[in-house]
């Protein structure tokens, strides 16, 4: 982002670029030397950073060769970053950046045997995302607006000293620039992760934001990007404006019934083969951590029926719904039986549960799935 800062006496043209790795940056857009930057969240993988270069050092601690066996460590920020695509906004009139981060680790643990693993966790008792506004002179979070999931919608600031940003649990909302008081909320029912625009048309000014669960965060790890009610919203597109008297449609979420899974017996090794497998080979991508993407659209393998099951071979290696985007994959018969195995016992697991767990409130730990090598 561009923009015309003042400070040290002088106006500054920079680039402004809130990054992954926990920190905003501040840059001479034509030399590219850093200006000013400091942490949006909680960082640990650095254990300082150069004030000219903005070159970190490595904290030695946050590296898994360096876990003793047995060990763990939480790095802040996790794997998929404090900030990510989702668009920040600026305005010249406060003179502050509105962003949406996350506040999750990455929880890496080195077994006795010397595996490693690592689980997506907020464990320290903060909200897992926040609306920002960011100072980008005085380098420092002005205020932050508690979020309900890690990742939301991206932001929109207008001249009318408002910040509009839709949440992943549903809401579309506007807050004041200057304070990040909450002024207005709506109940969308859909997840919301893109931003917002404003448009004029015949004079009347309108709010536009798109809302409904979509991008590969939605089918990776939905928890990250949804609730289990707003995941199941529709898609739409919906535009606001002052005096506005249009009321929208109930959104009815349809329950379905795991079905009960294959009786087979299954064995520990091949489960642990067929997670491995699952991973590797990409599967996770579109059927979800856990086999659960949350999906309308591309198959949750939570609720395979029998003839699915006993398809699963036919599927998986001969491509037979080759038709409906579903491409055969090189496995061999062990393999695709292994993550055969994988995949039943999640479902087994989720109709003895009949039920998901409802979300842990805000404040407390929470787990977002992980992986394993």
């Amino acid at each position: 982002m561009l923009a015309n800062l003042n400070f040290d006496g002088m106006t500054h043209k920079v680039l402004m670029s809130a990054q992954a790795n926990g920190y905003f940056y501040v840059l001479d857009r034509a030399s590219g030397k850093p200006l000013r930057f400091g942490p949006l969240t909680q960082v640990n993988w650095a254990s300082k950073m150069d004030p000219q270069t903005g070159h970190p050092t490595w904290n030695s601690k946050a590296l898994p060769e360096n876990l003793a066996l047995g060990g763990c460590f939480t790095v802040y920020p996790g794997g998929w970053g404090a900030h990510n695509w989702h668009a920040m906004s600026y305005s010249p009139i406060e003179q502050l950046v509105y962003l949406p981060i996350t506040n999750i680790g990455n929880k890496i643990c080195r077994g006795e045997d010397n595996s490693v693993t690592a689980r997506m966790i907020s464990e320290d008792g903060r909200p897992v995302g926040d609306l920002v506004a960011w100072d980008p002179v005085a380098s420092k979070v002005r205020w932050r607006l508690p979020r309900v999931t890690p990742y939301n919608g991206g932001t929109l600031a207008t001249a009318g000293r408002l910040v509009f940003e839709g949440t992943g649990d549903g809401l579309f909302q506007a807050v004041a620039a200057d304070t990040g008081k909450l002024l207005w909320s709506q109940e969308i029912g859909s997840a919301i992760l893109a931003p917002p625009v404003t448009v004029v048309l015949d004079g009347e000014q309108y709010v536009i934001v798109p809302a409904g669960n979509s991008g590969s965060m939605a089918t990776y790890f939905p928890d990250l990007t949804t609730t289990k009610a707003s995941r199941l919203g529709p898609a739409r597109m919906l535009a606001f404006k002052l005096g506005g008297q249009v009321e929208l449609p109930a959104v009815r979420h349809v329950t379905r019934a795991i079905p009960a899974p294959p009786n087979s017996p299954q064995d520990a090794a091949q489960i642990v083969r067929g997670k491995r497998i699952y991973e590797e080979r990409h599967c996770v991508y579109c059927h979800g951590n856990n086999a659960d993407n949350g999906s309308h659209s591309i198959p949750n393998l939570l609720y395979m029926s029998k003839q699915r099951h006993d398809q699963w071979d036919g599927i998986v290696i001969g491509g037979m719904l080759r038709q409906l985007g579903m491409m055969p994959f090189p496995l061999t018969p062990e393999e695709s039986q292994a993550v055969h195995a994988y995949v039943i016992s999640l479902e087994r697991e989720a109709y003895e549960n009949s039920i998901h767990a409802p979300p842990t409130a805000g404040g407390e730990p929470r787990d977002f799935g992980g992986w394993s090598q």
